[in-house]
Protein backbone atom coordinates (compact mmCIF):
# COMPACT_ATOMS: atom_id res chain seq x y z
CA UNK A 1 0.00 0.00 0.00
CA UNK A 2 2.73 2.65 0.78
CA UNK A 3 4.58 1.55 -2.41
CA UNK A 4 1.27 2.11 -4.59
CA UNK A 5 0.92 5.30 -2.61
CA UNK A 6 4.63 6.33 -3.33
CA UNK A 7 4.16 5.32 -7.26
CA UNK A 8 1.42 7.94 -7.49
CA UNK A 9 2.57 10.63 -5.65
CA UNK A 10 6.00 10.20 -8.06
CA UNK A 11 3.96 10.03 -10.91
CA UNK A 12 1.73 13.28 -9.56
CA UNK A 13 5.37 14.59 -9.45
CA UNK A 14 5.87 14.07 -13.64
CA UNK A 15 6.29 17.17 -15.61
CA UNK A 16 3.68 15.48 -17.76
CA UNK A 17 1.59 15.04 -15.15
CA UNK A 18 1.47 18.33 -14.11
CA UNK A 19 1.23 19.82 -17.71
CA UNK A 20 -1.93 17.77 -18.01
CA UNK A 21 -3.24 19.19 -14.53
CA UNK A 22 -2.23 22.66 -15.29
CA UNK A 23 -3.87 22.21 -18.92
CA UNK A 24 -6.97 20.66 -17.34
CA UNK A 25 -7.40 24.02 -14.82
CA UNK A 26 -6.27 26.68 -17.64
CA UNK A 27 -9.88 25.13 -19.53
CA UNK A 28 -11.84 25.12 -16.52
CA UNK A 29 -10.82 28.61 -15.59
CA UNK A 30 -10.70 30.28 -19.09
CA UNK A 31 -14.44 29.17 -19.56
CA UNK A 32 -15.54 30.27 -16.58
CA UNK A 33 -13.69 33.86 -17.57
CA UNK A 34 -15.27 33.56 -21.27
CA UNK A 35 -18.78 32.89 -19.39
CA UNK A 36 -18.48 36.04 -17.05
CA UNK A 37 -17.04 37.95 -19.78
CA UNK A 38 -20.22 36.89 -22.20
CA UNK A 39 -22.63 37.78 -19.38
CA UNK A 40 -21.36 41.06 -18.95
CA UNK A 41 -21.32 41.92 -22.30
CA UNK A 42 -24.99 40.45 -22.94
CA UNK A 43 -25.91 43.00 -20.17
CA UNK A 44 -23.92 45.70 -21.51
CA UNK A 45 -25.54 45.58 -25.03
CA UNK A 46 -29.21 45.31 -23.47
CA UNK A 47 -28.56 47.95 -21.21
CA UNK A 48 -27.44 49.65 -24.12
CA UNK A 49 -30.82 48.40 -26.21
CA UNK A 50 -32.70 50.05 -23.49
CA UNK A 51 -31.56 53.11 -23.62
CA UNK A 52 -31.66 53.42 -27.57
CA UNK A 53 -35.55 52.48 -27.06
CA UNK A 54 -36.01 54.86 -24.54
CA UNK A 55 -34.50 57.62 -26.54
CA UNK A 56 -36.52 56.29 -29.23
CA UNK A 57 -39.65 56.81 -27.44
CA UNK A 58 -39.30 59.93 -26.05
CA UNK A 59 -38.13 61.48 -29.10
CA UNK A 60 -41.54 60.07 -31.01
CA UNK A 61 -43.50 61.58 -28.16
CA UNK A 62 -41.26 64.95 -28.65
CA UNK A 63 -41.70 64.76 -32.29
CA UNK A 64 -46.04 63.86 -31.91
CA UNK A 65 -46.03 66.92 -29.37
CA UNK A 66 -44.41 69.77 -31.51
CA UNK A 67 -45.85 68.35 -35.38
CA UNK A 68 -49.33 68.99 -33.59
CA UNK A 69 -48.15 72.62 -32.40
CA UNK A 70 -46.35 73.96 -35.56
CA UNK A 71 -49.51 72.60 -37.71
CA UNK A 72 -51.89 74.37 -35.72
CA UNK A 73 -49.60 77.45 -35.99
CA UNK A 74 -49.35 76.92 -39.16
CA UNK A 75 -53.53 77.43 -39.80
CA UNK A 76 -52.99 80.04 -36.57
CA UNK A 77 -50.47 82.18 -39.21
CA UNK A 78 -53.24 82.00 -42.19
CA UNK A 79 -55.80 83.50 -40.33
CA UNK A 80 -53.38 86.69 -39.45
CA UNK A 81 -52.02 87.02 -42.49
CA UNK A 82 -55.60 86.41 -44.17
CA UNK A 83 -54.13 84.12 -46.63
CA UNK A 84 -56.83 82.38 -49.33
CA UNK A 85 -59.14 80.29 -48.63
CA UNK A 86 -57.37 77.17 -50.56
CA UNK A 87 -54.40 77.76 -48.24
CA UNK A 88 -55.92 77.89 -44.75
CA UNK A 89 -58.09 74.19 -45.79
CA UNK A 90 -54.36 72.43 -47.07
CA UNK A 91 -53.18 73.75 -43.57
CA UNK A 92 -55.97 72.40 -41.59
CA UNK A 93 -56.02 68.95 -43.49
CA UNK A 94 -52.14 68.36 -42.42
CA UNK A 95 -53.28 69.95 -39.15
CA UNK A 96 -55.90 66.78 -38.74
CA UNK A 97 -53.61 64.64 -39.91
CA UNK A 98 -51.23 65.54 -36.54
CA UNK A 99 -54.74 65.53 -34.65
CA UNK A 100 -55.00 61.93 -35.36
CA UNK A 101 -51.63 60.61 -35.16
CA UNK A 102 -51.30 62.18 -31.54
CA UNK A 103 -54.64 61.00 -30.84
CA UNK A 104 -53.92 57.18 -32.03
CA UNK A 105 -50.64 57.00 -30.61
CA UNK A 106 -51.19 58.81 -26.98
CA UNK A 107 -52.28 55.49 -25.50
CA UNK A 108 -49.51 53.54 -26.83
CA UNK A 109 -46.79 56.25 -25.47
CA UNK A 110 -48.11 56.03 -22.49
CA UNK A 111 -47.66 52.93 -21.82
CA UNK A 112 -44.32 52.78 -23.10
CA UNK A 113 -43.13 55.70 -21.27
CA UNK A 114 -44.71 54.05 -18.03
CA UNK A 115 -42.42 50.79 -18.68
CA UNK A 116 -39.04 52.75 -19.22
CA UNK A 117 -40.15 55.42 -16.42
CA UNK A 118 -41.33 52.58 -13.68
CA UNK A 119 -44.88 51.98 -12.59
CA UNK A 120 -44.21 55.04 -9.72
CA UNK A 121 -44.04 57.71 -12.13
CA UNK A 122 -46.98 56.57 -14.15
CA UNK A 123 -49.22 59.00 -12.40
CA UNK A 124 -47.00 62.33 -13.13
CA UNK A 125 -47.42 60.82 -16.48
CA UNK A 126 -51.00 60.40 -16.92
CA UNK A 127 -51.10 63.66 -15.28
CA UNK A 128 -49.09 65.42 -18.18
CA UNK A 129 -50.03 63.90 -21.04
CA UNK A 130 -53.91 63.05 -19.76
CA UNK A 131 -53.98 66.56 -18.00
CA UNK A 132 -51.06 68.92 -18.85
CA UNK A 133 -50.56 68.93 -22.71
CA UNK A 134 -53.54 67.46 -24.26
CA UNK A 135 -56.04 70.18 -22.27
CA UNK A 136 -53.75 72.52 -23.84
CA UNK A 137 -54.08 71.32 -26.77
CA UNK A 138 -57.70 70.42 -26.68
CA UNK A 139 -58.24 74.46 -25.66
CA UNK A 140 -56.28 75.45 -28.44
CA UNK A 141 -58.17 73.02 -31.10
CA UNK A 142 -61.32 74.42 -30.05
CA UNK A 143 -60.38 78.09 -30.78
CA UNK A 144 -58.65 76.94 -34.22
CA UNK A 145 -61.25 74.89 -35.07
CA UNK A 146 -63.99 78.21 -34.75
CA UNK A 147 -61.69 80.53 -36.70
CA UNK A 148 -61.51 78.02 -39.57
CA UNK A 149 -65.23 77.91 -39.63
CA UNK A 150 -65.44 81.46 -39.74
CA UNK A 151 -62.86 82.15 -41.96
CA UNK A 152 -64.11 79.50 -44.80
CA UNK A 153 -66.79 81.85 -46.50
CA UNK A 154 -63.75 83.94 -47.46
CA UNK A 155 -65.07 87.54 -47.11
CA UNK A 156 -64.09 89.92 -45.63
CA UNK A 157 -66.31 89.86 -42.81
CA UNK A 158 -65.56 86.27 -42.32
CA UNK A 159 -61.79 87.13 -42.17
CA UNK A 160 -62.01 89.78 -39.62
CA UNK A 161 -63.99 87.69 -37.56
CA UNK A 162 -61.87 84.89 -37.78
CA UNK A 163 -59.32 86.61 -36.71
CA UNK A 164 -60.82 88.11 -33.58
CA UNK A 165 -61.47 84.26 -32.73
CA UNK A 166 -57.76 83.65 -32.66
CA UNK A 167 -57.01 86.81 -30.44
CA UNK A 168 -59.79 86.18 -27.93
CA UNK A 169 -59.95 81.99 -27.32
CA UNK A 170 -62.28 81.24 -24.52
CA UNK A 171 -60.33 79.31 -21.19
CA UNK A 172 -62.44 79.15 -18.16
CA UNK A 173 -63.34 82.51 -16.82
CA UNK A 174 -61.09 84.23 -19.13
CA UNK A 175 -59.86 84.72 -22.90
CA UNK A 176 -56.03 84.94 -24.42
CA UNK A 177 -55.14 84.37 -27.68
CA UNK A 178 -53.98 81.51 -29.98
CA UNK A 179 -50.66 82.26 -30.23
CA UNK A 180 -50.31 82.11 -26.07
CA UNK A 181 -51.76 78.99 -25.80
CA UNK A 182 -49.78 77.52 -28.35
CA UNK A 183 -46.46 79.65 -26.51
CA UNK A 184 -47.59 77.52 -23.28
CA UNK A 185 -47.71 74.58 -24.93
CA UNK A 186 -44.16 74.93 -26.66
CA UNK A 187 -42.83 75.81 -23.45
CA UNK A 188 -44.14 72.81 -21.75
CA UNK A 189 -43.43 70.23 -24.26
CA UNK A 190 -39.90 71.45 -24.10
CA UNK A 191 -39.39 70.77 -20.22
CA UNK A 192 -41.50 68.02 -20.62
CA UNK A 193 -38.84 66.25 -22.91
CA UNK A 194 -35.53 67.37 -21.47
CA UNK A 195 -36.96 66.34 -17.84
CA UNK A 196 -37.23 62.72 -19.91
CA UNK A 197 -33.63 62.64 -21.09
CA UNK A 198 -32.03 63.69 -18.13
CA UNK A 199 -33.77 60.95 -16.25
CA UNK A 200 -32.61 58.76 -19.17
CA UNK A 201 -29.05 60.20 -18.64
CA UNK A 202 -29.05 59.81 -14.74
CA UNK A 203 -30.75 56.36 -14.80
CA UNK A 204 -28.08 53.11 -15.31
CA UNK A 205 -29.93 50.80 -17.79
CA UNK A 206 -33.47 52.10 -16.50
CA UNK A 207 -34.27 55.68 -17.08
CA UNK A 208 -36.01 56.16 -13.73
CA UNK A 209 -36.16 58.56 -10.55
CA UNK A 210 -37.12 62.38 -11.68
CA UNK A 211 -40.68 63.13 -10.47
CA UNK A 212 -42.06 64.63 -13.78
CA UNK A 213 -43.84 67.46 -11.99
CA UNK A 214 -41.15 68.61 -10.09
CA UNK A 215 -40.22 71.38 -12.17
CA UNK A 216 -41.76 74.84 -11.68
CA UNK A 217 -42.89 74.83 -15.76
CA UNK A 218 -44.23 71.31 -15.94
CA UNK A 219 -46.24 72.29 -12.41
CA UNK A 220 -47.07 75.15 -14.74
CA UNK A 221 -48.15 72.29 -17.82
CA UNK A 222 -50.90 71.13 -15.53
CA UNK A 223 -53.11 74.32 -15.45
CA UNK A 224 -54.19 76.85 -17.87
CA UNK A 225 -53.37 80.79 -16.63
CA UNK A 226 -54.75 84.04 -17.58
CA UNK A 227 -52.31 86.11 -19.41
CA UNK A 228 -50.73 89.13 -18.31
CA UNK A 229 -52.46 92.51 -18.75
CA UNK A 230 -50.94 94.21 -21.70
Amino acid sequence: MAERGSRLAEALRHPLCLALVSFLLTGVLANLVSRGLDQQARERDREAELRAYASRTITEVTELIFERLHRAELVGSSVIRRAPVEEIKERKRSYDEAYLRWNIRLAGNQQRLAALLGPDRLPELRAFLDVGITQLFRLADACLTDAYDLYLPGTEEAMQAARRRVEACEVETFTTSLKDLHDQTGRCGRQFAATLYAALAEATGRPAGRALTADPVLQACLRIEAPPPR
